[in-house]
This record gives structure tokens, sequence and C-alpha cells, in this order.
């Protein structure tokens, strides 16, 4: 009887915990090959923009993609970019013309990858587009809009600096009018003898610096580090640089600005972890010193790789291989100030469902983006998620 009762309780608790958070509408896109979608924004319009890769139309193996939706998830309409090589966007932003969006290229410029910036109307049709870098690879994982209408970009280079891979941040103008389009304004690589590279930027707007979160295996406590840098907006030039982790593998993949004048960093930890990664967040104080650090998983590799700040919580989106129905679920979870888990809900089926991008929208609800091989049409199909 006591085990009985035990099975009920705890049956009962996980149905409270999963019932925190509803599916407005859950949708795919894609054709017969491969799609995926690495990042979303809402538009000023009431819709979405979502920009991933898809093998399945286009000019390449895989050509960037970037998909319109309206406020229901119905497809208003997607445009690709690209050449005969492959090419993918990674994030994107609105711009007072249209969009900006930014990847790698293989089919223009000249190396491996480069940097790819496309710039189109609100349409979607391609107004230009620039690479930057040399004769190796780089990647552009992140951009934002700066103060002078231009943009920022955050990736890693193979091309410069000193090791495998560096972080590579650039300064590029005019991204409208009629001047030099995509004129490199400054440049920085930072980095050791290891690998090195970035994943987030974003400005703070208490004080208007830079802040760039990635990873390195150059310097740190193990065998890698999560680091946080803090740039000057005029010529990027190192004001802080602070890292994070222990012995073993810690990365970083989103953070936020907290309302102490702390950060959050969320990624995933090797170090005292129960699986092979376990899902890990670490609270910073105002001058870098860790407040609290949880780690969340169970005995296979878990992962988190984006979040929401609420005014009493924080919303973490990720995967995990530890919990849910197949391969990967979609993995949110939702944490009190203090790092206490409030619930969490795994999504997905028999297959492989991985999120990648979160936000929220404007009527108070969540997005999240990413790929899923459990639905669709295709090999892997892009996933949207709306959630209440």
């Amino acid at each position: 009887m006591k085990k009985l009762l035990l099975f009920l309780l705890g049956i009962f608790f996980i149905n409270v915990l999963s019932a925190q958070i509803q599916e407005v509408w859950n949708e795919t896109y894609g054709g017969q090959d491969e799609e995926e979608a690495h990042s979303i924004i809402e538009t000023s319009d009431g819709g979405y923009l979502v920009v991933g890769f898809t093998a399945s139309n286009g000019s390449g193996k895989r050509d960037g993609w970037a998909v319109k939706l309206s406020k229901d998830g119905s497809m208003e309409w997607d445009m690709t970019y690209g050449g005969s090589k492959d090419d993918e966007l990674l994030d994107v932003i609105e711009t007072s013309t249209g969009f900006a969006m930014v990847g790698y290229t293989s089919s223009i410029g000249q190396g491996k990858k480069d940097f790819w910036l496309v710039i189109t109307d609100k349409e979607g049709k391609m107004a230009w587009e620039r690479a930057y870098g040399d004769k190796k690879n780089e990647v552009a994982n992140s951009i934002i809009p700066c103060y002078d209408g231009n943009v920022y970009i955050a990736g890693y280079t193979k091309s410069k600096g000193g090791g495998g891979r560096d972080f590579w941040i650039i300064k590029v103008e005019p991204i409208a009018g009629e001047k030099e389009r995509g004129k490199l304004v400054w440049r920085k690589n930072m980095g050791g003898n290891g690998a090195d590279y970035s994943m987030m930027i974003k400005e703070n707007p208490k004080d208007s610096f830079l802040y760039v979160l990635g990873n390195s295996t150059s310097s740190g406590n193990g065998g890698m580090d999560a680091f946080l840098y803090k740039l000057s907006p005029n010529r990027g030039n190192v004001r802080v640089k602070k890292n994070f982790g222990q012995r073993g593998f810690e990365h970083g993949n989103d953070f936020c600005f907290t309302e102490n004048n702390g950060y959050l960093i969320v990624g995933g930890t090797m170090s005292n972890s129960k699986g092979f990664f376990d899902a890990w967040v670490i609270k910073l104080e105002e001058e870098y010193y860790s407040e609290w650090e949880h780690t969340y998983g169970g005995s296979h590799e878990d992962e988190w790789v984006s979040l929401v700040q609420n005014s009493d919580s924080y919303l973490l989106a990720g995967w995990t291989e530890s919990k849910g129905e197949g391969k990967y679920d979609g993995w949110l979870m939702m944490l009190d100030k203090k790092g206490k888990t409030l619930w969490e809900k795994t999504i997905g089926d028999v297959g492989v469902d991985k999120i990648f991008r979160m936000i929220k929208t404007s009527d108070g609800h969540y997005i999240v983006v990413g790929m899923t091989n459990s639905k669709g049409e295709g090999k892997t199909d892009a996933w949207v998620i709306k959630l209440k």
C-alpha cells in the first residue's frame, strides 16, 4: 500500500509540474531532406521570422533559409539564400528596412567557411550579402544592432589569432543606404593556443558595453571553461575577462543580465555530472563571483541552450537524453531566482527532438525552435512551438 501511495503521489507531482505550461501550436516546416531552425524573432507586424537551413530546396546541399510565420504559425513566405556549397543561417534581427541574418557561407568568400551577412527587405528578398574571413573557417553565431544603426557580429575564426579557433567579433556598417555596403569598421579576435569560440553577444542597456559569452580550451580550470568578456563598443577593447568551470568540461550557450546587475549563464557541464553532460546554470554577482550554481539531468546527455528572464523566475530551454519519449526530447524548466526548480516539461516523440532557441513574445507567451525527426515531411524538419 505504501509503494502504491508513493507511486500515485509521484504521478500527481509529474502531472502538476508539466501542467504549468501548455502548447498553443506545434508545427514543422520542411521538405523531403533536412531542415533545422536555429533562431527566431518576433516581427513588427506581430508575426515571427525563423532562420536556419534547408537541404530540400535551394542551390546547394544546404542553403540558408528564412521562414516568415503569422501569429498562428501558418507560413506566409519562405526564402532560400546561398550558392552551390553549404550555407547556413544561425541568427537574425529586424532592421528598419527588413532583416539582417548571419551564419556561414561556403559559396562565397575566401575560406572554407566565412562569416556571412545577408540583408533582405521585409518580404525576404535579398538586398545584398557579404562574406568576412580569410583562408580557413569563420562562423558567425550571433548578431545584435548597435547604437548607430549598424551591427555587431560574434562567432569564431580559424584564420586569425593564435589557436585552433579564436573568438571573433566584428562591427559592420552600413547595413542600409547607398554607401559601401557591409564595410568592416573594426574586428577583434581573442583566444590562446586551443579552441576558443563565441556563442552569444549582447549589449547591456545599463552601461552600453558589449558582453560576449563563449568557451575556451586555451585557459581556465578544466578541459574547457565558459568565458564572459566585457568589451568597449567603440573598438572592442577587452575590459573584463572571466572564466567559469571546474576540472572537467563546461560550456556556456546563452546568458542574460539580471536585475541586481549580475549575470545568469546556461550551458552544459561534465564536472560532477550524472551523465555525459548535465545541463548547467551559474548565477553571477555584479563582480562576477558565483552566487549559486546548479546542474540538472540524468544518466545521459542534457543541455541548456537558451533562456528567458521573467520578473520572478527564469525559463530555460534545451534538450535531454535522460527524460522524455525519444532519443532526445526538447526540455523546458522554470527556476525561481535561487535556482530551485518550479516545474519542468519535455516535448517530443520517439525520435530526436531538440530546441535551439527560445524567445518571449509580446503577448506573454514563449516560442521555441529547433529540429525534429519524430514528425514532419523529411529526414529532419524545422520545429516551432508556441507555449503559454
